[in-house]
């Protein structure tokens, strides 16, 4: 229920901060993450408004913000402020902020924590609520998180809602999830739309849609392929969403079974292996050639000053060998790590003192390899 009719007038006793078992899980692990790494950011999804301020009456199936209710706008702030409130006397502070969390998939029958908003109704929320709570944050010195977008299910969305947003004057940054029509084509005319603001890839899960038992090694191979369509069309960067999960076709990085330890999977390696260097090297286009069934989305590279590292997906059954990779220049040294169906995120090759611009490699079938050097 809500806590009162008047949105600048708060009763902290309605809300129900502890007994929502989600909500203290959350903070909990949180606050281990913040033991690990004190300097952690921390992005909140808002999934659906309060069940007073919606359309069907529920946090459940879809509906939407109730515009219809005395100071809708500022009663959904004033519930964000609330738990931002909350969390902040938790020692948390909420550095990134998404308003809606698939606001373009129709959930309507489906029973999980979701809301529906056209690109109209987006707008007036993220002018109207974003726009109170800002204030209201500001006048009780609680930093003011930075407002990304609506996270889109289908990135062919995603443009549909920059004008509106932008708009509204409150969103620094676009964000998508993956599941629907991810290519790089598609994430270029996203990443286009956002312009300036940039596009960053918010979720996806390894496996999703491969069927029911889908093989472990495919689909981490189809994790990294998410990460090339993401990067060659233009996303700025990639907050990777992933989970554990007692299910073992689920495709998380942890298998999670009742009543066991946990167990990594090829999932964790191959993510592992593709970030090592991610946050401090840029994104350079990078073709292959003359190799069978490869094409522009079997590769990314990544470089710095001194050092670049390129990765490639081989999903032929057959080992595609003797590949000559060209560099810009001479190279110092070279690394080669690869996960296959026997090895995860294993150093296989590594050489100093090399002096050339070119080196061979082999590419095992079905595997996932990344080429590091140094200049």
């Amino acid at each position: 229920m809500n806590d009162n009719t008047d949105p600048n007038n708060t009763d902290f006793s309605k809300f129900n901060f502890i007994g929502n078992s989600n909500l203290v899980d959350q903070i909990t692990a949180l606050k281990k993450a913040q033991l690990i790494n004190p300097a952690i950011k921390v992005w909140a999804i808002v999934l659906s408004p309060p069940k007073y301020l919606k359309t069907n009456n529920s946090v459940n199936n879809g509906g939407t913000l109730n515009a219809g209710v005395t100071n809708a706008y500022s009663e959904f702030g004033e519930f964000l402020y609330a738990h931002i409130k909350n969390l902040k006397d938790n020692g948390i502070t909420v550095n990134y902020l998404s308003l809606m969390n698939e606001p373009d998939y129709p959930s309507s029958g489906i029973a999980y924590e979701s809301a529906e908003f056209t690109t109209a109704q987006a707008q007036s929320v993220y002018t109207s609520t974003a726009g109170w709570l800002k204030t209201k944050l500001q006048s009780l010195s609680i930093s003011v998180p930075v407002f990304a977008s609506p996270d889109c299910i289908d990135v062919t969305h995603t443009g549909s809602y920059v004008s509106g947003l932008n708009a509204s004057g409150n969103v620094s940054l676009f964000t998508t999830h993956q599941y629907l029509n991810s290519s790089a084509a598609n994430f270029s005319s996203a990443s286009s739309s956002a312009g300036a603001k940039g596009l960053y890839m918010t979720e996806w899960h390894a496996g999703f849609g491969m069927g029911t038992t889908p093989d472990e090694l495919t689909a981490a191979l189809d994790l990294v392929n998410k990460f090339h369509d993401a990067f060659r069309g233009g996303a700025k960067g990639w907050l990777y969403f992933e989970w554990g999960n007692p299910e073992t076709n689920f495709g998380g990085l942890l298998y999670t079974p009742w009543g066991a330890p946990a167990v990594r999977k090829k999932n964790y390696y191959v993510f592992q292996q593709y970030t090592a260097n991610l946050l401090n090297e840029n994104y350079i286009p990078t073709t292959l050639t003359g190799i069978t069934n490869f094409g522009a989305d079997n590769v990314s590279a990544f470089t710095t000053s001194n050092k670049a590292d390129i990765h490639v997906v081989n999903w032929n059954t057959d080992p595609q060998n003797r590949v000559r990779l060209y560099f810009g220049g001479n190279i110092s040294t070279i690394r080669i790590y690869r996960t296959s169906a026997t090895e995860n995120n294993a150093l296989i090759w590594s050489q100093d003192n090399v002096n050339q611009n070119y080196y061979d490699v082999d590419y095992a079938g079905k595997s996932f390899t990344t080429v590091r050097v140094t200049w």
